[in-house]
C-alpha cells in the first residue's frame, strides 16, 4: 500500500465505507498523519488533527443519538456510561482495523517503520478524522449511516442491557479507584449436557480469589460472580471502616458521674506514661491483594479409595480433556510426592478403571470440534481450552491423525469448489483459516485468474477500477467492496490499470 498514489488511496476507502465523497480533498486529509506532513512540506497536505476534533464530537452525537432512541426510560448518567462502553480508543481501533484503514494512511517514514499503522492511538485518531470527513463532505445523514455501519451491534448489544445492572462493569470501576488493578474471570468448570450446560467461573483480583458463582452460560455466571465480590468488598470496606473509627465518647454528665465515683489513680513516671489511645488501637488485617491465602489441598489417597471414582467420575463430565482435568484436580488435591501430576492423575483413572472414560470424551469432542471449526486446527485447539502442542499430543495419544487428516482434506476440497463468487472473496479475506488448511496459495492463485477472466470481460464497460468493480459484482452477484479488495490483495490493480488506460487511449473505444 506504501506505492499508492493520494487518489487511489481515497478511491479504496471509499469502496470500503461505501460512501462517495463529494469534497475528496477532506478524505485525504484524514488520512494524513502529522508526521507525514512534517516530512513532506512541498506537498502542502493538512494533517487530520482537526478533522479528529470533528470527528470525536460526530461518533458522540451519533452513538448518543441511537442509545437515546434505544433507550428511552434510561437517565442520562447511565447513557454516559453506556456510551463510554461503545466509544474508547480500543473498540475505535478495532472498527479502523476492520476497516484496514491502516494501510491506507499517510505516515512518516519514522512512524511507519516503527509500527505506527497498527498502533490503536493512532488507529483511533484516524477513524475519527475519516468520521469527521464524511460529515463535512455530505452531512450528518452519511455520517450517521456510517456510525451505524461501524457500531450498530455493538450499541445494541450494550443497549439491550441497559434495564440490568453491569455488575461486570461496576466492579471494574471499583478495582480501578480502590485497588489498582483488573479483575480477571476463569472458567473453573462446564456441568451438564451440551443443550443445558452450567458454568462455573471464579473472579480474581490480584493473588486472590475473591469469589465463585454459576450461570446457564459465561456471561451470566461472570455477572453473579461479580456482583458477589462487589458485596465482599463493600463488607470488608464496612469492617475496615468500623474497626479504625473512634469509639463514640460520653456524655459531659456520665464523665462528671464516672469521676466524683473514681478514686484518683496516682499518675505514672513520665517514661511509662500510657501510650494514647490511637496508637494502641490494633490495625485492621491485610485483606484483598495485600494478602495471599494458599488454598488447603487434600491427600492423593482420597482419590485411591472406593469414593474417589466417584469424584473422579463427576470431574471428568464436567471436563473436555485430561489437562483441564488435571488443572481442576491440582487445586484440589496434592500429589503422592508434593503437585499432583499427570502421571498420578493417570495412573489413578486407571486403577479405577475410568481411563476408557475420559478417553471416549475426548475423541468425541475433539471429533465434534474438528467438524464444528470446519477443519482449522487453530480454531480446534482454541475451542477446546488446548494449546497446540496439548492438542497435538492428545490427538497422537487417541490415534486420531489419520481420522483428523481426512476429515481436514474434506473441508480443504469443500472450500477449493466453493461455487459463488462472494463466498470465494469473502474466504480470501479469511486469511488464518486458509492458512490452517494449508490451501493459501491454491485459493489465491484460483481466485486470481477467475478475476483476471471476469475483469477482462468486464472492461470495455468501466473507466476505471472503481467501475471495473462495480460491473463485475452487478454481473456476478458480488458486492463491489469485496471486488475491489480482492483486486488489492491478489495484486491485480497494476495491471488493470494499466489495461483500463490503454483501452481509454484507444482510438476504437
Amino acid at each position: 500500500m506504501e506505492k499508492m498514489t493520494l487518489a487511489e488511496r481515497v478511491q479504496a476507502l471509499e469502496a470500503r465505507l461505501g460512501v462517495q465523497f463529494s469534497k475528496r480533498d477532506l478524505a485525504l486529509e484524514a488520512l494524513t498523519h502529522k508526521t507525514y506532513v512534517n516530512e513532506n512540506r512541498d506537498q502542502n497536505l493538512k494533517d487530520n488533527q482537526r478533522l479528529e476534533f470533528l470527528g470525536d464530537a460526530v461518533v458522540d452525537l451519533a452513538v448518543s443519538h441511537r442509545l437515546m432512541d434505544r433507550c428511552p426510560g434510561v437517565p442520562e448518567g447511565e447513557l454516559t456510561k453506556m456510551r463510554a462502553r461503545i466509544v474508547h480508543e480500543e473498540g475505535l481501533a478495532r472498527v479502523a482495523r476492520s476497516l484496514r484503514l491502516g494501510e491506507l494512511l499517510l505516515l512518516g517514514r519514522g512512524e511507519s517503520q516503527s509500527g505506527g499503522r497498527d498502533k490503536n492511538s493512532l488507529l483511533a485518531d484516524a477513524l475519527e478524522a475519516v468520521l469527521g470527513a464524511v460529515y463535512l463532505s455530505g452531512g450528518l445523514e452519511p455520517a450517521l449511516a456510517l456510525v451505524d455501519r461501524c457500531f450498530g451491534e455493538l450499541v445494541e448489544e450494550v443497549a439491550s442491557g441497559a434495564g440490568r445492572l453491569d455488575y461486570k462493569t461496576l466492579l471494574q470501576e471499583l478495582s480501578h479507584e480502590k485497588l489498582k488493578l483488573s479483575p480477571r474471570y476463569r472458567v473453573v468448570s462446564e456441568t451438564g449436557p451440551e443443550h443445558a450446560k452450567v458454568f462455573e467461573v471464579e473472579v480474581c483480583i490480584g493473588e486472590a480469589v475473591y469469589a465463585r458463582a454459576t450461570g446457564r452460560n459465561k456471561k451470566e455466571a461472570e455477572q453473579a460472580a461479580a456482583r458477589t465480590t462487589l458485596e465482599r468488598l463493600k463488607a470488608e470496606a464496612a469492617a475496615v471502616q468500623e474497626r479504625i473509627a473512634p469509639k463514640k465518647r460520653s456524655t459531659d454528665a456520665d464523665d462528671a458521674d464516672t469521676a466524683a465515683q473514681a478514686t484518683p489513680a496516682p499518675q505514672a513516671p513520665p517514661e511509662e506514661e500510657e501510650a494514647p489511645r490511637f496508637l494502641k488501637r490494633e490495625l485492621p488485617r491485610p485483606r484483598g491483594r495485600f494478602t495471599r491465602v494458599e488454598a488447603q489441598r487434600l491427600s492423593f489417597f482420597e482419590l485411591t479409595r472406593a469414593e474417589g471414582k466417584e469424584t473422579l467420575e463427576a470431574a471428568i463430565e464436567a471436563t473436555e480433556h485430561r489437562y483441564s482435568l488435571l488443572r481442576t484436580l491440582e487445586h484440589r488435591y496434592n500429589g503422592p510426592r508434593g503437585e499432583l501430576t499427570q502421571v498420578d492423575m493417570e495412573n489413578v483413572l486407571r486403577q479405577h478403571g475410568i481411563m476408557e472414560t475420559l478417553e471416549a470424551r475426548e475423541r468425541h469432542n475433539i471429533q465434534t470440534a474438528y467438524a464444528s471449526q470446519r477443519g482449522a486446527t487453530g480454531r480446534v485447539g482454541w475451542a477446546l481450552g488446548l494449546s497446540p502442542s496439548e492438542l497435538q499430543r492428545l490427538t497422537h495419544a487417541l490415534k486420531l491423525e489419520e481420522e483428523v487428516e481426512a476429515l481436514r482434506e474434506r473441508f480443504r476440497n469443500e472450500v477449493l469448489a466453493t461455487g459463488h463468487l462472494t463466498h470465494r472473496l469473502d474466504l480470501l479475506g479469511r486469511d488464518k483459516y486458509l492458512v490452517d488448511l494449508g490451501i493459501q496459495k491454491r485459493f489465491a492463485d484460483a481466485l486470481r485468474k477467475e478475476l483476471e477472466r471476469l475483469a477482462k470481460d468486464a472492461l470495455p464497460d468501466a473507466t476505471d477500477l472503481h467501475s471495473l468493480a462495480n460491473v463485475v459484482g452487478r454481473k456476478h452477484g458480488a458486492p463491489a467492496e469485496l471486488v475491489t479488495r480482492a483486486f488489492e490483495r491478489l495484486n491485480l490493480t497494476e495491471g488493470l490499470r494499466k489495461q483500463l488506460s490503454a483501452q481509454a487511449q484507444s482510438p476504437s473505444h
